[in-house]
């Protein structure tokens, strides 16, 4: 039996843009608010734009979000992502709508 890694997982959930720099599209489950997730194990689930950081990025400190600059909520593109606070987030989401 073949186990496929986290990482080829979660990569099969993704369509990607034309260009890198293009919104990475999450094909697989979403939350009731859109945002883009992913079973990991042992009953959790996460948000894949914080896998996508995670994963091609490095660790998410306690306590910081992964904030879209993107403002897509589907779009798991690292180069989308970035580390802020909640206040960041709730000034981002002030200012863009």
């Amino acid at each position: 039996m073949e186990t496929i890694t986290l990482l080829e997982r979660f990569v099969g959930h993704v369509v990607d843009g034309a260009s890198p720099n293009e919104c990475w599209m999450w094909s697989g489950a979403h939350t009731g608010v859109r945002y883009a997730s992913l079973y990991v194990g042992g009953g959790k689930v996460v948000g894949a734009h914080r896998m996508a950081y995670e994963l091609f990025v490095g660790r998410i400190p306690g306590g910081m979000f992964v904030l879209h600059r993107c403002d897509n909520r589907g779009c798991v593109n690292p180069r989308h992502l970035e580390l802020g606070t909640h206040l960041d987030n709730m000034a981002q989401r002030g200012q863009r709508g």
